[in-house]
């Protein structure tokens, strides 16, 4: 049922504007600057929650690269071998579009890394939540329209990345009441 799925997604205004749009959204380049841009924004909007929201980015990289980069992408690997893209499992229908990615498509890291972003940027401006919907689903459109994931990549990585998002944000707010309570306590 998915590499149907993945077929239509794929098919889709095909050597159209929408291949390009969709090359756009997924280049590193793009979202190294979009995230750029968040990571400003919410500074900027937030500036008492400058430190909780370090500890939060800390707590972000460290989970996204130990369970997506080395937890699925390599020990899960080890085991139960890669899970090949949909461009690479089926070369004779899906056409890739971008760059040509030959790890494992389980989970989607576009999607946990976009996530994460987006669960960052709805918590401290509720008001953008719309266009955080819509850029997620614009993401997870290009990844199944560029042949590099199947719908149950994109929805783990969705998942995965939702929760970064929450214990980055959990572990910052740790942080600050602790520092509130050694301040409290005048403790050195």
């Amino acid at each position: 049922m998915e590499i149907f799925i993945t077929q239509w997604i794929n098919h889709i205004g095909s050597w159209t504007w929408i291949d390009t749009i969709s090359l756009f959204i997924s280049r590193m380049p793009f979202l190294i600057w979009l995230f750029m841009l968040v990571w400003i924004f919410v500074f900027r909007k937030c500036p008492i929650k400058r430190r909780q929201l370090i500890i939060a980015l800390s707590v972000w990289v460290v989970l996204f690269f130990l369970i997506n980069e080395i937890g699925f992408k390599h020990i899960v690997t080890d085991y139960i071998g890669i899970r090949p893209r949909p461009y690479v499992a089926h070369p004779d229908s899906i056409t890739p579009i971008g760059k040509q990615f030959s790890d494992s498509s389980f989970p989607s890291s576009h999607m946990a890394s976009t996530l994460l972003m987006m669960t960052l940027l709805v918590r401290e401006m509720p008001v953008l939540w719309p266009w955080a919907i819509v850029f997620a689903f614009l993401m997870a459109f290009s990844r199944m329209h560029n042949g590099m994931h199947y719908p149950s990549d994109v929805i783990v990585g969705s998942v995965l990345g939702i929760l970064y998002g929450l214990w980055g944000i959990r572990a910052g707010k740790r942080w600050k009441k602790y520092i509130h309570i050694k301040k409290t306590l005048n403790i050195k």
